[in-house]
Formats: C-alpha cells, structure tokens, sequence
C-alpha cells in the first residue's frame, strides 16, 4: 500500500512560509494554516505577505496553491 504524504505547517510568516514553500516545492503535499486570514488570502493570491526585508522569496519556486 503506497500512502502519499502530506504535511501540515502551523504558522505561515518569516519561519513558515519558505518552510511549506519548501516542502511543496520537494514534492510533498502541504497544508499551511495561519490565524491571519489577510495573510492567508494573499498567499491564495500568490502574493508574498513576507516584507521585502527577507531574502527568501518563497514564490520564486514553483508550488501549485489550491
């Protein structure tokens, strides 16, 4: 029996995102959940809610957002 596995990331700000992006980005498939429901939308959006100061742009990679 093959079980494709999913992983969940509880927090999705300067730690969290690049971590699910990440992830995604490695194949797996990810839940992100955030308190922020403006956060989360523009993460939906495929807008970066990360300010500009952080180098890591999880965007850059190529992660499908459902």
């Amino acid at each position: 029996m093959t079980e494709e596995i999913k992983i969940a990331v509880v927090g999705l700000g300067k730690a969290g995102l690049p971590l699910a992006a990440v992830i995604a980005d490695s194949g797996f498939e990810v839940i992100g959940v955030d308190t922020d429901e403006r956060k989360c939308e523009m993460i939906n959006n495929g807008i970066n809610p990360i300010p500009e100061d952080v180098i890591f742009d999880p965007f850059e990679l190529k992660i499908e957002l459902k």
